[in-house]
C-alpha cells in the first residue's frame, strides 16, 4: 500500500529561515542601540556615558546615573528625593525597559501591567510571553529541544500549528528600596509569587505556579548553574535583597483551556500577583511564616492596559498586532515562519506515517 506524500517546499522553508534569522539580527541590534542609547546618559547634566569613566547609579533605586557623587547630590536635591522612593520608575535594565518603544512602533516592548510597592519594597510586573500572542504549549522554555531519535507526543505537540497553548508566561522585577538606618535585606523566593484569579478566573486557573527561574540580578543575566552570592536557595529561587538590589523572575502560570488560548484571554482572568517576601535574609518564607514574619505585595493587574496593549490584536489580527508593536521585520518573519512550521509539520506527518518516529 502507498504512503501519501506531503509536498515540502525546502527552497522556501531555506529562504524563510535565512530571511528569518536576518531580521531577528537586525531587530535585537536595532534594540540594542536604542537601549544604549536610553540608559547612558546623566540625569543631571545629560552628558552621554564615557566608556573610560562610566556614569554611577543612583544606589538607593538605580533608576539614574550621574557624572559624578556633586551631580547626584544636586539632582537630589531639587528633583531626585521623591522619586527615589516612590517607585515612579524602574530600575534601568535592558532586559525589564518599560520605556523603550522600536522605531515604526506605537508600543514598549515590556509593558507594565500590575505594579505596587510595599514599606520599600517594590515589584512591576510584564508579559513574557510569544510575539503572537499565543500561549506556551509546554512548560519552561518556548523552543523545546526536541531529540530527532526520541520524540514524544507531547514534544510534537508543541510545535504542531493549530495547537492551543495552556501555560502563561509573566516577568516580575522586584526592587528593595528600604532607606531606614541599618534595615536588614530582605529575602524574595521566586517560587512563592502567586498569580491570583479574579472571581470568574478562578476557575479557570488549574494549577498553580510552575517552577520558575531567576532571569536577571540587579541588570544582569544568570546564567544556569552560575554562582551567584545573593541567591541563597536555587530550587526555590529565593534571592536576598539589599538596598537598591533589584531581581526578575520568569514565571508560568496554567490559564490555559478550551476557551483560552492567547495571553490577552489568560490576562483576563487574573486579579493580582501576589510577591511575599521576608526578613531578616537568613530565614527563607517558610521560617519566617512561623515566626509570623511574612509581608505580602499585592500588584493589581489593570485591565485596562491589559486591553489597551492587546486592542491591535482582537481589533485588526495578529499581523497588525506584530507590526505595531515588533516592527515590520518581525511581521515578515513571523509571517515566514509560520510557513516553515506547516512544511515542517508536513515532513512530520509524513515520517510519523512511515513509522520513522521513535517511540
Amino acid at each position: 500500500m502507498s504512503l501519501p506524500r506531503f509536498p515540502v517546499d525546502l527552497d522556501g522553508m531555506m529562504s524563510a529561515g535565512t530571511e528569518g534569522v536576518a531580521a531577528i539580527r537586525a531587530g535585537l541590534e536595532e534594540k540594542k542601540q536604542q537601549s544604549r542609547a536610553a540608559k547612558y546618559r546623566c540625569d543631571y547634566c545629560g552628558n552621554e556615558d564615557d566608556d573610560r569613566k562610566p556614569l554611577q547609579a543612583c544606589t538607593g533605586c538605580r533608576t539614574v546615573r550621574y557624572c559624578n557623587k556633586n551631580f547626584q547630590v544636586a539632582h537630589y536635591r531639587v528633583a531626585h528625593k521623591n522619586d527615589c522612593a516612590s517607585f515612579t520608575e524602574t530600575p534601568l535594565c535592558r532586559a525589564f525597559n518599560p520605556k523603550l518603544i522600536l522605531e515604526g512602533c506605537s508600543y514598549p516592548e515590556a509593558p507594565i501591567f500590575a505594579k505596587n510597592h510595599v514599606d520599600g519594597i517594590g515589584c512591576w510586573v510584564s508579559t513574557s510571553g510569544s510575539i503572537d500572542c499565543s500561549l506556551a504549549v509546554l512548560p519552561g522554555s518556548r523552543i523545546p529541544n526536541i531529540d530527532p531519535n526520541n520524540r514524544s507526543v507531547e514534544q510534537l505537540l508543541s510545535v504542531m500549528p493549530g495547537v492551543p497553548g495552556r501555560f502563561l508566561d509573566l516577568r516580575v522585577m522586584v526592587q528593595n528600596r528600604i532607606r531606614r538606618k541599618g534595615a536588614a535585606p530582605v529575602v524574595v523566593v521566586g517560587k512563592g509569587i502567586l498569580a491570583v484569579g479574579s472571581a470568574r478566573g478562578t476557575p479557570r486557573i488549574l494549577e498553580g505556579q510552575l517552577p520558575g527561574e531567576l532571569s536577571h540580578f540587579n541588570g544582569k543575566e544568570v546564567k544556569s548553574g552560575e554562582q551567584l552570592a545573593a541567591l541563597k536557595d536555587e530550587k526555590t529561587a529565593a534571592i536576598v535583597l539589599r538596598q537598591g538590589d533589584f531581581v526578575i523572575f520568569e514565571l508560568q502560570y496554567r490559564c490555559g483551556g478550551p476557551n483560552v488560548s492567547h495571553d490577552f484571554e489568560a490576562w483576563e482572568l487574573l486579579d493580582h500577583i501576589l510577591v511575599p517576601f521576608s526578613g531578616p535574609w537568613s530565614e527563607l518564607l517558610p521560617m519566617a511564616a512561623a515566626k509570623d514574619n511574612v509581608c505580602e505585595l499585592r500588584a493589581k493587574v489593570s485591565h485596562e492596559l491589559v486591553g489597551r496593549w492587546f486592542a491591535d490584536y482582537k481589533e485588526k489580527g495578529q499581523d497588525a498586532y506584530i507590526r505595531s508593536h515588533y516592527g515590520d521585520a518581525r511581521a515578515h518573519m513571523i509571517s515566514m515562519g509560520n510557513n516553515v512550521i506547516e512544511q515542517q509539520f508536513a515532513m512530520l506527518m509524513s515520517m510519523a506515517m512511515g513509522g520513522g518516529l521513535g517511540r
